[in-house]
C-alpha cells in the first residue's frame, strides 16, 4: 500500500561501559536479534528462512513497531539481551502498514499484543590475533490472535533458533575482519499458525576478499524451507497448490560503488 512512514524513533542509553544498553522507542527489532544481516552487509542477510521472526510477529523496517530491549555484557564475549515489544498484526505486514496511522506511528493495533523476545550468545571481534565469531539462541513468545489453521481458533505463537557463525580465514591482518567466514541457522515455530514451520540455512562468505576491495562482500548460501501440513491443508482447501518444502541456492556480490553505495547482484 502507498504509505509514509518514520522508520525508527528510539532512545538509546548505556551503563556501566557499556555493561548495561537499554533502547526504547518505536523502530524495527529484526535489526537487533538473531543477526539476520550477517557480516553487518545486507547482501548477506538469511534467505528466505529469514521469514520465519517475521511471520511470528518481529517488526521489521516496514512495521516498527513500539519496543524495549534490554542487553547486558556478561563479560568474554558473552551477552543476553531482553526486550518486548507490541507485535506485528496477525493479520499481516500489509494490514500492520494499512492501519498504523499517517506516520507507522499507532501504539496499538487490533488483535496485536506483546511480543516477548530472549537471545544469549558470545561475540568476539575479529583482531589481528583472534578471529571473529558470533554464537547465539534465542526464543520468540507472542500472545497476540493467531488464527489456527485447522480449528479456526485463536492462538499464541513462538518461535525459536539458533545460528553461529565463524571466521575460518583471516587474509589481510592488518584489516583482520577481511577473510572468509562459514555459518548456519535454524528456526523453528508452530505449524499450526505458521506457515514456514521449520528453516534451516547453510552459507559461506567472504569480505575483503580481493586485495584491492576491502569493502565488497560474496556470499554462497543453502536454505531449506519445510512448510506446514496443516497450512498446506489450508491452501489446498481453497483450491490452491501448496508445496511441501522448498530448496534455494543463491550467491551474491556486494559490490562498493562509492561510500555507502552499493551494487547487489544476486543469483538465485
Amino acid at each position: 500500500p502507498d504509505t509514509f512512514l518514520i522508520k525508527a524513533l528510539a532512545y538509546y542509553q548505556s551503563f556501566f561501559d557499556r555493561k548495561l544498553e537499554i533502547k526504547a522507542g518505536i523502530f524495527p527489532n529484526y535489526m537487533e536479534y538473531i543477526g539476520l544481516f550477517v557480516g553487518g552487509s545486507q547482501v548477506l542477510a538469511n534467505g528466505l528462512s529469514g521469514l520465519v521472526p517475521i511471520q511470528v510477529g518481529l517488526s521489521s523496517d516496514t512495521t516498527a513497531t513500539p519496543a524495549l530491549n534490554v542487553a547486558l555484557d556478561a563479560g568474554a564475549g558473552f551477552y543476553a539481551k531482553f526486550g518486548v515489544q507490541r507485535s506485528v498484526s496477525p493479520k499481516g505486514p500489509f494490514y500492520e502498514i494499512e492501519n498504523n496511522g499517517a506516520v507507522g506511528l499507532k501504539l496499538r493495533q487490533d488483535g496485536a499484543r506483546a511480543l516477548y523476545i530472549g537471545e544469549v550468545g558470545r561475540k568476539r571481534a575479529a583482531a589481528g590475533n583472534a578471529r571473529q565469531y558470533w554464537l547465539r539462541a534465542g526464543y520468540l513468545h507472542n500472545d497476540s490472535d493467531f488464527i489456527d489453521f485447522q480449528t479456526g481458533e485463536k492462538r499464541h505463537n513462538h518461535m525459536s533458533y539458533a545460528a553461529a557463525d565463524y571466521q575460518l580465514l583471516q587474509t589481510q591482518p592488518a584489516q583482520p575482519y577481511r577473510g572468509i567466514y562459514i555459518g548456519a541457522s535454524g528456526f523453528m515455530a508452530p505449524g499450526n499458525v505458521t506457515a514456514y514451520e521449520k528453516s534451516f540455512e547453510a552459507r559461506a562468505y567472504a569480505i575483503g576478499l580481493i586485495p584491492s576491495r576491502p569493502a565488497d562482500a560474496m556470499n554462497l548460501k543453502v536454505t531449506y524451507n519445510d512448510f506446514s501440513d496443516q497450512a498446506q491443508a489450508a491452501q489446498q482447501l481453497n483450491g490452491l497448490h501448496a508445496n511441501d518444502s522448498q530448496l534455494s541456492i543463491s550467491a551474491g556480490y556486494s559490490y562498493n560503488v562509492a561510500s555507502g553505495v552499493f551494487l547487489l547482484p544476486t543469483l538465485s
